[in-house]
């Protein structure tokens, strides 16, 4: 790699970063990964890494508290359901006393 191509491709990054376009900019990166030296290519590794962590860690995060919401909504449902067969055994048992 010559520093022209280098200083072109600084160039290009940093016009794209300074859109502030996330998504650009992966795709910059992605696009263009082979041209940076070697140990931007594992900090670039290491970021994308980081993130698919980072994501991976929250969708795991919402997934548990879905469950947790739902464990706690069937509690709730078996308190109603209880109630309502108690209240169905007082309304049998008044009829069988009516008859």
């Amino acid at each position: 790699m010559n520093q022209t191509i280098n200083k072109e491709l600084l160039e290009n990054l940093s016009l794209i970063l300074k859109e502030g376009d996330i998504a650009k900019t992966k795709n910059f990166l992605i696009e263009n990964f082979k041209s940076f030296p070697e140990s931007v290519q594992d900090e670039i590794t290491m970021a994308f890494m980081s993130e698919a962590i980072i994501d991976e860690a929250n969708r795991i995060d919402a997934v548990t508290e879905m469950q947790k919401q739902g464990l706690e909504m069937m509690a709730s449902l078996e308190k109603i359901k209880s109630s309502l067969e108690d209240e169905l055994k007082a309304i049998d048992l008044t009829q069988g006393l009516k008859k």
